[in-house]
């Protein structure tokens, strides 16, 4: 992933990391405890990029693990008392000061008129040999609808009591009324914000709301920077004025980055407008419901923008764009290839948060040791955020290969995916993997929890339960990585991603997928895998 979706501790943390003197170890992203690695044990190996992240099914998720990176050690007597999905470690080869293990957030769950999933993406620091976690947590949106472009009534921007209503400027045989007027400033803000017209921009602003004009003023160069190109306000009722002489309107935003065509991203807002006379002027405009502030509402942004993703951060950060750019763009051509159930992202947007910006970005409160989060806005618009004192440059690669593949492999899935855990986390992984030449990185954490009798021989795992040790966790997400990686190499690829929509896309059982796409029952399929993760270890 909102809902959420735990958090994943796996990679580096996610962000880049300020200037720090070398050091050896890895550095794991990720929710994951930190703890030192036992002496000769250094995993080797790129740094993973995912800690444990919520959700990242196309539904609404609220964390996504990012990918892992090598090998990395845990100390086995720390739980993890996180949600569900803990993280995944893998340990990375940037050396950090030892961190004391983290308590991950709790599930956090939102009673809403619809549960949607939300992948939130954790990253966790562990130890100089570090890990990366990741987490799945859930969470249930309080207006999942809106994710979608309708508000919890049930009603679509620009309907009045759900009959379709008039949005953007009025006809021009109607009367210019209050709600008229409200459409009509609403609409010229829009057309000026696109024509690059900062006073216009801010032309409905009454004059005494000097501290609004300023707050707009900076949304606006934002925008800009993030070079919007799409920007459809909406008015869901009619307009109310009260007996003060102002309206409250609840207004509805859709809006893209740098192409026209994308899946528009949408908030809900709440604006309050006075009437005098036949004048309507803006009070407040405040900042998204769901998942608010977004980043362009709250922070003064710089934005680079590539082939295939926007990166953006605040102005002290702004010297890392281009070099983490030139990272996500590597990722974002190896995710690409697996976005076989949906198009791809019009562009993978990515935020860099300071210390400030990470704890009010999306108004989610994220622990200052996560490496990052994502947060789908829509069925296909997901938001990346990297935490900048947690996520270097060399870890943010890996973290994103891992992370935009849940991006694209969960779009449109609106389904919990928690029966198949181990299926959405091995496939994450397994492009990861493919990333760095197929050689998987964390052998001796998938050893460590095979050879320590707790693994049941189960290949069909469920997201861990509260209480499991980091060690296990990363332990899991390695023999998850292994049974998808067996699958494409006893069946192919191409089966084994048939076999993935099936099953964690559309809830189909196990036994019946396996039939129907191998050919084998799942039984045979399971043992087959068990086999090949004792094997490997």
């Amino acid at each position: 992933m909102p809902h959420q979706t735990g958090t994943f501790p796996g990679h580096a943390p996610t962000g880049q990391f300020p200037p720090v003197p070398p050091r050896t170890g890895q550095f794991p992203t990720g929710q994951f405890p930190t703890g030192q690695f036992p002496a000769g044990q250094l995993p080797t190996g790129q740094f993973p990029g995912s800690g444990p992240t919520g959700q990242f099914p196309s539904g609404p998720h609220l964390g996504v693990p990012s990918p892992s990176g090598p090998q990395m050690y845990v100390p086995q007597q720390q739980p993890y008392p996180g949600p569900p999905y803990p993280p995944q470690h893998h340990p990375g080869q940037f050396g950090y000061p030892p961190f004391p293990p983290p308590a991950p957030p709790r599930r956090s769950r939102i009673t809403g008129l619809r549960a949607a999933l939300l992948v939130a993406l954790a990253l966790i620091l562990v130890t100089p040999p570090a890990a990366i976690a990741f987490e799945t947590v859930r969470r249930e949106r309080t207006a999942s609808g809106s994710a979608q472009g309708v508000d919890p009534a049930g009603r679509n921007p620009g309907q009045a009591n759900g009959r379709p209503g008039t949005s953007g400027s009025p006809t021009a045989s109607t009367p210019p009324s209050v709600d008229g007027k409200v459409k009509q400033a609403l609409a010229d803000q829009g057309a000026a914000l696109l024509k690059g017209d900062a006073e216009g921009f801010v032309a409905a602003v009454d004059p005494s709301a000097a501290t609004l004009r300023e707050d707009l003023t900076r949304r606006f160069n934002s925008l800009r920077q993030l070079q919007v190109k799409v920007w459809e306000p909406s008015v869901l009722d009619a307009v109310k004025v009260g007996t003060d002489n102002t309206a409250d309107v609840i207004v509805y935003v859709r809006y893209c980055y740098v192409v026209t065509t994308c899946d528009p991203m949408n908030l809900e807002t709440k604006t309050k407008w006075s009437v005098t006379g036949g004048t309507v002027k803006l009070l407040e405009f405040g900042v998204a419901e769901d998942l608010g502030p977004r980043p362009w509402e709250r922070s003064e942004l710089r934005v680079a923008v590539g082939k295939r993703v926007v990166m953006a951060t605040t102005p002290k950060y702004a010297g890392r764009l281009t070099t983490m750019l030139n990272a996500a763009e590597k990722a974002a051509e190896l995710a690409d290839r697996y976005s076989k159930w949906s198009p791809t992202p019009s562009r993978y947007v990515v935020y860099l948060a300071g210390p400030e910006e990470w704890s009010t970005w999306y108004g989610i409160k994220q622990e200052s040791w996560v490496a990052g989060f994502a947060l789908p806005l829509t069925a296909d618009a997901t938001e990346i955020v990297l935490n900048a004192n947690r996520v270097d440059v060399k870890e943010t690669l890996d973290v994103l290969r891992h992370e935009f593949t849940h991006v694209v492999t969960l779009a449109n899935v609106s389904r919990a995916y928690d029966q198949t855990w181990w299926l959405v986390e091995g496939i994450a992984e397994y492009v990861r993997v493919q990333g760095l030449g197929g050689r998987f990185d964390d052998v001796a954490s998938v050893r460590k929890y095979v050879q320590s009798g707790r693994w049941n021989n189960e290949i069909a795992m469920d997201d861990p339960p509260e209480g499991t040790s980091s060690a296990d966790v990363s332990g899991r997400y390695g023999v998850a990585y292994l049974a998808v990686h067996r699958m494409a190499e006893r069946f192919g690829e191409a089966k084994m991603l048939e076999f993935f929509n099936l099953t964690a896309r559309q809830g189909e059982p196990l036994q019946d997928a396996a039939t129907k796409v191998y050919g084998v029952s799942w039984d045979d399929v399971a043992t087959d895998c068990v086999k090949y993760v004792r094997n490997h270890v």
